[in-house]
């Protein structure tokens, strides 16, 4: 099951732009629950909500132009798991 994270965020790209992102990910299940207490402790132990893990693929995906199988911890997933609408 998917389920759809609304966020409005405003970060700095690689060249001092300033990127805005006002809409929605949609993130299956599956991706939330690989973020484990193990998991944070190998990759990123700030990720504590569905919400942070949320804005960290987020990030990623709009800032770095990357999918989520190019993410530390993410690389056994398929990228269909991920969607943006904004």
């Amino acid at each position: 099951m998917k389920r759809s994270y609304r966020m409005s965020k405003k970060w700095e790209g690689h060249y001092g732009e300033t990127i805005f992102f006002d809409g929605k990910i949609e993130i299956d299940d599956i991706v939330i629950d690989a973020v484990t207490d193990e998991w944070r402790n190998v990759f990123y132990p700030s990720l504590t909500t569905p919400q942070k893990i949320a804005e960290h693929i987020a990030f990623n995906i709009i800032v770095n132009d990357a999918t989520l199988t190019r993410l530390d911890g993410f690389a056994n997933l398929s990228d269909d798991m991920v969607k943006i609408n904004r």
